[in-house]
């Protein structure tokens, strides 16, 4: 008797692999990636500034110095300056780190007036102080995702950081529920409730599916299955196809039955046992 461990290992192994299609990035959260995600340029891309403040030489603070002439102001997405000594660079959060400067000194611990920017008193900083090094995130070419991930709508904002709009995924998986057994009703006397809890996965994991109700006894039902899917599989003990019970699993593709590719996943589903 199988654990569900063991099952659930049995038809993985079972499982083929689906083919892939590109989708834009806003219709990708939830998908399964196809493709390595490799990153097109170091991150970050220069030396960044991680709060608003002064950029300043360390080595100036180091010996002495708290007060500073204010050189310029350099914003975000402005192109790096070059720092002059005894002087500080009024910077922004995100900025490239002006060249000559080595340290940021918050704004919080300054007073800027006509004079220059002034630290205050007992405060304390290091070389390389809020400086997010070039490169220290990952270099470029690093595989920043895998294939098989579930991409997360953090994983978006990574795909995007790659610089691509579109992206290879599996196609979503289609399912069809067959729920056997002429005791069981849509709602009344015995509530047919084994094809709910598919339907319901199904729906909540990003599959297509469709229940074709209770029973198996009908060539209709098989080619309404088949006009769906793509190929009906059937399997176990339990289907029933033109009156005779059906021993493994097979597919059929509107002309013969033939066996499932990536083998045979053999077990029983029992009231109230494991599998």
């Amino acid at each position: 008797m199988l654990t569900a461990a063991e099952a659930t290992k049995a038809i993985l192994a079972a499982v083929n692999t689906l083919e892939s299609e590109m989708v834009s990035l806003a219709a990708a959260t939830g998908r399964v990636l196809a493709q390595s995600m490799k990153a097109e340029r170091d991150q970050p891309p220069f030396d960044r500034v991680m709060m608003d403040g002064i950029a300043i030489a360390y080595a100036e603070f180091a010996d002495g110095n708290r007060s500073f002439q204010i050189q310029s102001t350099q914003a975000a997405g402005d192109p790096a300056q070059t720092l002059k000594p005894a002087h500080a660079i009024e910077i922004m959060t995100g900025a490239s780190l002006p060249a000559g400067a080595d340290c940021i000194i918050p704004v919080e611990h300054i007073t800027v007036n006509e004079s220059g920017a002034h630290v205050e008193a007992n405060y304390a900083t290091s070389e390389q102080q809020f400086v997010h090094a070039a490169g220290s995130d990952h270099k470029k070419d690093t595989e920043l995702l895998q294939p098989g991930t579930r991409i997360s709508p953090m994983d978006i904002a990574i795909i995007a950081s790659c610089g691509l709009a579109n992206v290879s995924v599996s196609k979503q998986p289609r399912m069809s529920v067959i729920s056997t057994g002429n005791e069981l009703i849509a709602a009344g006397v015995f509530h047919e409730s084994s094809g709910s809890p598919s339907n319901a996965i199904a729906r909540w994991d990003g599959v297509s599916w469709r229940s074709l109700g209770n029973g198996f006894e009908h060539d209709a039902q098989i080619w309404a299955l088949t006009v769906y899917d793509g190929r009906l599989i059937v399997g176990g003990r339990f289907g029933v196809v033109g009156g005779e019970a059906c021993n493994s699993l097979a597919q059929w593709d509107g002309t013969q039955w033939s066996p499932v590719p990536g083998g045979v996943v053999d077990f029983y589903l029992r009231p109230g046992k494991v599998l």
